[in-house]
């Protein structure tokens, strides 16, 4: 984040002089068991007792609760910048009060803003349950930062526990559906495939029968099953928005996550993965499986079409930020946007020049399958890798396949861009009848929306994938209703 160094350490101190005032342990988070996986080709009907999302009256109760905490949060937040510590402290528990009066509130506040620029305003709350204590975040945005406060509410709704902290500390926004509720949809542990088996997670709406079903493939790096950018869950909002809508979708967890040993090439990497997703949805009873269809976000819909190719019988691809060109220039070509955006950070242009020695080395007519090589900021890989990659054209395999096609742009994408990229997609495709292409003026790779350039501090904030996304989606495979016959 820009304005960090001594700035940064100046906050350290506050939130440690507020931890001195009102931590305790029984704030400090415990690590929950791992959920027993349920494999569904054995036992597809128990999937619905794993994890629901059903309305009742204990979770509208609870949700009752937990608005009035954000509120309350937001509360104190906004009387602290106004300089009323009697309504921010309103709240506080005796013990809490004792260590922290309002005098004191109001002035770690005034010295958090002398450091950090004025209170501009509050961007989000969020609350969670650690154990008896209730916890609400309040991210707000100063002049020069974000940052966040965490506040901690026991039983009786008194604060217990105050902290700053900055915003790309606090944890990542949850999966954003509402929806999710009305819509009666349910949730449940997966593995797909084996040797390694990937653990996942199917979204099932409840009473599905012959149902559509949507895989949802990742983009590069070690992603988890949520496909976690920064502070959003791209393909939790996405698994929720489109359940909500229907579809059943199936997420899981990368290859390179889980175990990265053995991997040579995106066939191990993603593609196996992806085509066993794709046989265990067609197991299920409550889908359709004429009606699967693979979703790449990124490098996933770089390799969305080869996973189409290879499997020869899927209902459609959806293409989400897909780069046409080789994950070695789209690297280059990132770093070379926010160089511009902060020329002066030497760190970033050490990192560019990097990134350029790295791509003249993977690109050498020499390069060997068994040559070492270490992504840079990541783990080591062969020259396998990127060979297998080498001549690679998502958009012409694209052009080739038979079944429909679907193809997703932000505008506002540094990392897959539309001139450099989306391009590409329009000008194979935009003639083909099956395909659907359209770009999103104010969403960034993430599919969230923003204004202005996109910059990598928006990721630090929590946020979510724009409902009109799945909507969209959701809209296109619906038109395709009656499924079509497949061999």
């Amino acid at each position: 984040m820009r304005g960090s160094g001594n700035a940064g350490k100046r906050v350290g101190i506050l939130v440690a002089a507020l931890g001195c005032a009102c931590a305790s342990a029984s704030l400090k988070p415990q690590a929950a068991p791992p959920p027993a996986a349920t494999t569904v080709a054995q036992a597809p009907h128990t999937c619905g007792t794993a994890r629901v999302a059903a309305s009742n009256p204990a979770d509208a109760a609870r949700q009752h609760v937990a608005a009035g905490d954000a509120a309350e949060a937001r509360a104190v937040v906004e009387a602290l910048a106004r300089r009323d510590g009697e309504r921010a402290t309103r709240r506080f528990g005796a013990q809490m009060l004792s260590g922290f009066p309002a005098a004191k509130a109001v002035e770690v506040f005034k010295t958090l803003e002398e450091h950090r620029g004025a209170f501009r305003r509050v961007e989000w709350t969020r609350t969670s349950e650690l154990g008896p204590v209730r916890l609400a975040w309040v991210g707000f945005q100063l002049e020069r930062a974000a940052i966040a406060a965490k506040i901690a509410f026991d039983a009786q709704g008194n604060i217990v526990g105050f902290y700053f902290v900055e915003q790309s500390d606090a944890p990542p926004a949850e999966p954003a559906e509402p929806e999710m509720e009305a819509a009666n949809v349910e949730e449940c542990d997966v593995e797909v495939g084996h040797d390694p088996a990937l653990p996942g997670i199917i979204t099932l709406p409840r009473g599905a029968h012959a149902a559509p079903a949507v895989v949802l493939v990742h983009g590069s790096g070690p992603s988890d099953r949520d496909e976690t950018v920064g502070k959003t869950r791209v393909f939790a909002d996405l698994a929720r928005g489109l359940g909500a809508r229907g579809i059943v979708v199936l997420r899981y967890d990368k290859r390179s996550r889980v175990a990265p040993r053995g991997i040579v090439t995106v066939k191990e990497e993603v593609i196996d993965g992806a085509l066993s997703a794709v046989q265990l949805l067609r197991g299920f009873p409550e889908v359709d499986p004429k009606r699967v269809f693979v979703l790449g976000h990124s490098q996933g819909g770089a390799l969305a079409p080869r996973i189409a190719r290879a499997d020869g019988r899927l209902g459609g691809v959806i293409v989400l930020a897909g780069p046409t060109r080789p994950l070695e220039d789209a690297w280059v070509e990132q770093l070379t946007y926010l160089a511009t955006l902060d020329p002066n950070n030497v760190p970033l242009r050490e990192r560019l020049e990097e990134v350029k020695a790295f791509r003249a080395l993977v690109q050498s007519p020499s390069l060997a399958p068994t040559a070492p090589l270490r992504l840079p900021g990541d783990g080591p890989i062969t020259g396998a890798y990127f060979l297998d990659l080498r001549g690679y054209h998502p958009e012409e395999v694209a052009a080739e396949l038979a079944c429909p096609l679907l193809i997703l742009q932000g505008a506002r994408d540094y990392q897959v861009s539309v001139t450099e990229d989306f391009s590409r997609w329009q000008h194979a495709l935009g003639d083909n009848p099956r395909a659907t292409l359209r770009v999103y003026p104010t969403l960034d790779h993430r599919f969230v929306a923003g204004e202005g350039p996109s910059t990598p501090a928006e990721y630090a904030r929590p946020a979510h994938v724009a409902a009109e996304v799945s909507a969209d989606i959701a809209a296109w495979i619906a038109q395709l209703t009656p499924p079509r016959s497949l061999p």
